[in-house]
């Protein structure tokens, strides 16, 4: 589809249109979630190229191409390009959404590169910008609680963790309720704390709620 979809826009619109720099972005995305990454490259690129001379410098829909293309290199274990384009991501104005997604992938950049400090610096950055731009309820400020404390709970601060995951099911129960997936991967997280802490009996708790 995707290839037939390309010859035509090629004879209808040019290869530097719009519209064949919006296919390269859906083909890209289509070919990370069949994790072959190497092509998620190349269609990424190949819309960079196009955004590049139709738009200014700045414009969210590069920003969010070379977003990608950092997830791309972060999949594909090259740390330095990753960081390199997720930084080429970020807009001047830090205070709105998009920079919250890009801090947050920063954050488990930073992680992957054994850099814990600074992981932990970014995750406070997407967590702050989170609360000041969504709220203290919102869903994706939520999924920021549960990394953090993910994130945490692996390097040894599980008391600090447990405050994360406990506002996380908060979040989750009155965004999804009780039933849902995210209150009771919180609850596991929770469960898991109190293992750690060999509470057992806690631990059962949370396990059996979740």
């Amino acid at each position: 589809f995707f290839e037939k979809a390309e010859s035509i826009l090629l004879k209808k619109v040019g290869a530097n249109h719009p519209d064949l720099g919006s296919l390269y972005q859906n083909m890209g995305q289509a070919y990370i979630h069949m994790a072959d990454y190497e092509k998620a490259l190349t269609f990424f690129n190949k819309a960079l190229a196009i955004a590049t001379v139709n738009l200014e410098p700045g414009h969210p829909n590069i920003l969010s191409i070379n977003m990608n293309i950092g997830y791309v290199y972060e999949k594909k274990g090259d740390f330095t390009n990753a960081l390199k384009y997720y930084e080429l991501s970020l807009p001047e104005d830090k205070n709105i959404p998009a920079v919250i997604k890009t801090y947050s992938n920063m954050a488990s950049l930073y992680n992957s590169m054994k850099e814990a400090d600074l992981a932990d610096e970014y995750f406070g950055k997407a967590i702050g910008l989170a609360l000041n731009i969504l709220g203290k309820d919102h869903p994706e400020t939520g999924l920021l609680f549960t990394r953090y404390g993910y994130f945490l709970i692996t390097h040894d601060q599980a008391d600090r963790s447990v405050d994360m995951f406990r506002k996380a099911y908060e979040i989750s129960l009155n965004n999804y309720g009780k039933k849902s997936r995210e209150a009771s991967n919180n609850l596991t997280h929770i469960g898991n704390y109190y293992l750690i802490k060999n509470d057992l009996d806690n631990a059962l708790k949370y396990y059996h709620e979740a």
